[in-house]
C-alpha cells in the first residue's frame, strides 16, 4: 500500500494521521524495525519520484513555451514537483472483514477526502506501473485516514464525523504539501502494519 505523507500546518495538529505500529517521524531510524523489503522498496519509490518529477518538469517547460490564457490558472499546481493536496470533505468509511471478498480491514475509518487533481492522478498512474496492482482494485480515491477503529465504534464515530463537518469545515479547501512517498506492509492486523520504505518528494 502506497501512502503520501502530508505536511500540515501547526494549527491543524489535532488532525494527526496515526500510524499503527510504525515509526512515522520526519527522520527514520534505519536501525529500528527494518522491513526485509526496505532496500528494493526504496529503489522503486525513488524511481516513481524521478518519473513524476521528470514529467512535471517536462510539463513546466511546455507551459513556458505555450501561450498563456485564462485556462492555465492551475498551471503552477499542475507542474509542481511537490503535489498539492486539497481536503474536500469528511467521510466515514465502514470496512468490515467481509468486504472485498473477505479482505476488509474489519474497522471503521474516518476519512478526509482529497481533491482528485491531475498531478495526483499522474503520480498514482506511475505508481501503478511500478508496483503490482492492489488485490482490492477499485477506483482511485485520494484520502487521509484519520484513524482505524474497531467496528463497535461506528455509531460514535458517525456522530464525531458529522460534528467535524461543522466544527472543522475551516480545514477544507486548504492546500497541503506532500512530503513523502511511503510504502507500507498492511498484512495482518492493524497493529502488524509496518513502514517498509519512504523517500522525500
Amino acid at each position: 500500500q502506497l501512502k503520501l505523507k502530508v505536511k500540515r500546518h501547526q494549527e491543524d495538529d489535532e488532525m494527526k494521521h496515526p500510524a499503527s505500529g510504525a515509526n512515522d517521524d520526519d527522520d527514520v531510524d534505519d536501525n529500528q524495525q527494518q522491513h526485509p523489503g526496505r532496500s528494493i522498496g526504496k529503489r522503486i519509490l525513488e524511481r516513481c519520484r524521478v518519473r513524476y518529477q521528470t514529467d512535471c518538469l517536462r510539463r513546466k517547460d511546455k507551459d513556458n513555451t505555450d501561450d498563456k490564457d485564462d485556462d492555465h490558472h492551475d498551471a503552477m499546481d499542475d507542474t509542481s514537483t511537490v503535489p498539492n493536496l486539497t481536503p474536500t470533505s469528511f467521510y466515514l468509511f465502514p470496512y468490515p472483514k467481509e468486504s472485498d471478498e473477505g479482505r476488509g480491514f474489519g474497522c471503521i475509518i474516518p476519512l478526509l477526502l482529497l481533491r482528485n487533481a491531475p498531478p495526483l492522478r499522474r503520480l498514482h498512474g506511475i505508481v501503478k506501473e511500478e508496483f503490482p496492482g492492489d488485490e482490492r482494485g477499485g477506483r482511485f480515491v485520494p484520502h487521509m485516514a484519520l484513524c482505524y477503529a474497531p467496528e463497535i465504534y461506528e455509531d460514535e464515530l458517525r456522530v464525531h464525523v458529522d460534528r467535524m463537518k461543522i466544527e472543522k469545515a475551516h480545514l477544507l479547501n486548504r492546500s497541503l504539501r506532500g512530503r513523502y512517498l511511503s510504502l507500507w506492509s498492511t498484512e495482518g492486523q492493524l497493529k502488524d502494519w509496518r513502514l517498509i520504505a519512504r523517500v522525500a518528494l
